[in-house]
């Protein structure tokens, strides 16, 4: 029972969850512009999309955590609150795999929310929703490893 709670704790801290408040922040402001701009906008479905941004946000920090461990990323960088990872899975090596689930269950969120967008909108929103979900997955393998292109 205490290897879960401790493997819990790690996908806890893998999700680096202080850093979540710039998603929410982004999505209050994104309500305030809108409302300003005289939009009309449903608070349910703006729910519905915060919950899908924090799951992108949350998909994203599991999966780099994740892949930084495993290529060995994490051993090599000075750790500072930016970079370096949680620190997490280099304490707790066995939480890996569910480090790795926590990301991909979080990136499943995303396209379910995504397909229900589709579904209440229309098929022209998709490719944005595609790319998202390419940015997400291969943030840390290819995004992250050419600075010189960003």
């Amino acid at each position: 029972m205490t290897s879960m709670f401790k493997q819990a704790g790690t996908v806890l801290q893998a999700m680096r969850l202080p850093f979540l408040l710039l998603t929410l922040a982004m999505m209050l402001l994104v309500s305030a512009i809108a409302t300003y701009e005289g939009f009309e906008w449903s608070l349910p479905l703006f729910f519905l999309i915060c919950v899908a941004a924090l799951a992108a946000h949350l998909s994203v920090n599991l999966l780099n955590e994740f892949e930084d461990f495993e290529s060995g990323l994490d051993f090599q960088t000075d750790k500072t609150p930016f970079s370096g990872g949680s620190g997490g899975l280099p304490a707790n090596p066995d939480a890996a795999e569910s480090v790795a689930a926590a990301g991909y269950f979080f990136l499943g969120m995303v396209i379910s929310l995504g397909g229900f967008f589709v579904y209440l909108r229309d098929w022209s929103i998709l490719p944005l929703g595609l790319l998202g979900v390419v940015l997400i997955v291969t943030y840390t393998s290819r995004i992250t490893r050419y600075p010189c292109c960003v």
